[in-house]
């Protein structure tokens, strides 16, 4: 008995549908998969990878023979096109957008250190030991030749200096009363830097003519110069006998000589005064200028004149 027939749906309309969505689906996973993988999963069933104690539940139920099912391989992608050049080896390309990767200097391109085998770094080589300073040994010169001159600038230089700052000094000091002869030549020779410690017991004079004999530079009488120290004799009676026997009694100070004439600074009579001297002319007390030419120092008991300088002249020093 056959039992009433139903209504069924045209077969071909359905099929085209079917075949229609799978055609899309084909074409969509073919479009994101590359070619690799699209034609993978195109091929044999029975190479596909079956994942252990996984099976088709369709086969479970209906008792079929138990089929592993499938796991589709994992989607790689393509690796990147190799990029050669010539004169260096063929590397990957390089991403765009990324910093180019440095490299150490001395590994060609490509290659790749284990981080489990190190790089062995060459020991420092040891420094050797600071050699010991040679002691420096003085030149020895040979013997001159001929005798070594002694130089004369700078003495010279220096006489002339002192000899300026001793006339400076007297001059400053004319017209100073009260002062004695040793204050006055002591104070002198000190503007020089020069001191020169005499016996304070002695006749100041005498003591500082017998201790610059030694050391001071003789001058020719008819040649005084500027700065140097000028003596004379009995020109007091400082032993009180009341004759002529004192010795050298008066000092002063050069402050100008044309020849043999000089005009000194020395302290007389209480006072710092200026004096001349001229001992080719020794009784000529002024010229035909009117000019003094000496200056009369002491009568003595039975001269007829008084005494001049240029009489009581005993000589000039400069001191060094």
């Amino acid at each position: 008995m056959r039992g009433p027939d139903l209504p069924m749906a045209p077969w071909p309309a359905t099929l085209w549908a079917a075949l229609a969505v799978i055609s899309t689906c084909s074409s969509c996973v073919a479009s994101q998969l590359p070619a690799e993988a699209w034609y993978s999963s195109l091929s044999d069933p029975g190479d596909r990878v079956p994942a252990a104690g996984v099976v088709h539940a369709d086969l479970a139920e209906s008792g079929a023979a138990r089929r592993p099912a499938v796991v589709q391989r994992s989607r790689i992608s393509a690796p990147a096109p190799v990029e050669r050049r010539a004169g260096r080896a063929a590397t990957p390309a390089e991403p765009q957008g990324l910093p180019p990767v440095e490299r150490a200097p001395g590994f060609a391109s490509g290659h790749q250190v284990s981080p489990s085998t190190p790089r062995s770094v060459p020991a420092p080589e040891p420094k050797a030991p600071p050699a010991a300073a040679q002691p420096e040994v003085p030149k020895t010169e040979p013997p001159p030749s001929q005798p070594p001159v002694a130089p004369t600038g700078l003495g010279v230089a220096s006489d002339a200096l002192r000899a300026t700052q001793r006339v400076d000094a007297a001059s400053a000091l004319l017209g100073t009363a009260g002062m004695q002869d040793r204050a006055f030549v002591a104070h002198v020779l000190r503007a020089a830097g020069q001191d020169v410690p005499v016996d304070t017991h002695a006749v100041y004079p005498a003591a500082l003519y017998q201790k610059l004999t030694a050391s001071a530079q003789h001058v020719d009488a008819h040649q005084p110069r500027a700065g140097d120290l000028v003596f004379f004799r009995d020109t007091s009676d400082t032993n009180g006998n009341g004759k002529p026997d004192d010795g050298v009694t008066l000092v002063g100070i050069v402050e100008r000589a044309q020849g043999s004439r000089a005009v000194f600074i020395a302290q007389r009579a209480g006072k710092v005064r200026r004096m001349a001297v001229d001992p080719q002319q020794p009784l000529v007390v002024r010229d035909g200028h009117d000019e003094v030419v000496n200056t009369r120092l002491v009568r003595w008991p039975g001269s007829q004149s008084p005494w001049t300088t240029g009489q009581c002249l005993v000589g000039y020093l400069r001191p060094n």
